[in-house]
């Protein structure tokens, strides 16, 4: 063999060895992005990576961590293709120009795993008084096996991230953030308060509870439904596509852009409501009271209009078409393509149409 081919091989083997140990952070450094770590931090504060020993479980019913203050840890939620059991995987951050501080910070910090009679497994730290929340992160990489049914995770003051494919996902979180991105599940979001909500690149049912939220929604393919129910939140939905929509809204601004769907169901209450049609939907029905309403279609799109109204306007393109100051149908218009019906109480619609 030349010399010059072996030096290539060597070369080769040196590279592959490099990527194997700087995949792993990568990965984390993406998560820490992700979860909203800034790139100044990232940058400047030097983070040092310190990794406690996996934890493997047969089976868990729900994971509950139990952060007390802060946003102290994060959950990461992949799928393990070849797994049979649960994997746990635990890494400490510490944003620290010095590496001895950084060590001196992680070795405070001591967190145990307790699974319970119900198959919930709660990880808690142990001596909060030692951890320095500012320039520390702890984050869980969760390591599922493909056929893993139903996986219940609560988190508060943390994060949650889910990424690959699985079967049925519930999460509960408040004051945290949650990311959803290149994944395919069942999933449910029940009793989400005061969370930051992205998801986007999902294929799968979406059902969510959520109060004093915001919430993004885009390019999903929501498989049967996508039903969410929500007060006091921001939410957009943009450039998805799902069968049939349901939208139970309470002193709300939500916005539906860009999106194909046949059915849409919306009860409203106190909200701005701002939906975009294409043409391609069958019937809407939006039941209000107290709320402002903004509509937006083309002018060939022919929709149907039936809008009841007790103390409520009707204006198309700024010219109002129908007022009401006791419950009588104000404006009716026959056409070929979506069956609009609209009920309202105390609430005024603009329609545009170019």
């Amino acid at each position: 063999m030349k010399k010059k081919d072996k030096i290539l091989i060597l070369i080769i083997l040196a590279l592959g060895l490099i990527y194997e140990a700087t995949s792993d952070k990568n990965f984390w450094q993406n998560i820490n992005k992700s979860f909203g770590i800034s790139k100044k931090i990232l940058d400047k504060k030097y983070p040092n990576e310190f990794k406690r020993e996996d934890m493997i479980f047969e089976d868990i019913s729900s994971i509950f961590l139990d952060n007390k203050t802060d946003s102290a840890g994060g959950v990461v939620i992949v799928n393990g293709e070849e797994e049979e059991k649960i994997i746990v995987q635990s890494s400490i951050f510490v944003y620290h120009k010095d590496k001895n501080k950084a060590a001196q910070i992680s070795s405070n910090i001591n967190y145990n795993f307790k699974k319970n009679n119900n198959g919930e497994l709660k990880i808690s730290l142990n001596n909060k008084e030692d951890f320095n929340y500012k320039r520390t992160r702890i984050y869980y990489k969760l390591i599922l096996p493909k056929n893993k049914t139903l996986l219940t995770i609560k988190n508060a003051y943390g994060d949650i991230s889910v990424n690959g494919r699985h079967k049925k996902i519930s999460i509960e979180n408040k004051h945290g953030l949650i990311t959803v991105s290149n994944s395919s599940t069942d999933l449910n979001l029940n009793k989400i308060n005061h969370c930051r909500l992205n998801i986007d690149n999902f294929d799968g049912n979406l059902m969510m509870k959520a109060k004093h939220s915001f919430i993004r929604l885009l390019n999903c393919n929501f498989t049967n439904s996508l039903y969410i129910k929500s007060a006091h939140s921001d939410i957009i939905c943009k450039d998805n596509s799902t069968p049939n929509i349901q939208i139970n809204s309470s002193h709300d601004k939500v916005t539906l852009k860009k999106n194909l769907f046949k059915e849409i169901t919306c009860k409203l209450s106190h909200a701005s409501f701002n939906l975009y049609l294409n043409g391609e939907e069958k019937n809407i029905i939006l039941d209000m009271k107290h709320s402002k309403i903004s509509l937006r279609e083309r002018k060939n799109n022919n929709t149907s209009y039936n809008v009841n109204l007790y103390h409520g306007t009707f204006k198309e393109n700024g010219k109002i078409l129908g007022n009401a100051l006791k419950t009588k149908t104000i404006y009716n218009r026959e056409g070929q393509g979506s069956n609009f019906i609209i009920n309202g109480r105390y609430s005024d619609i603009k329609l545009k149409t170019d």
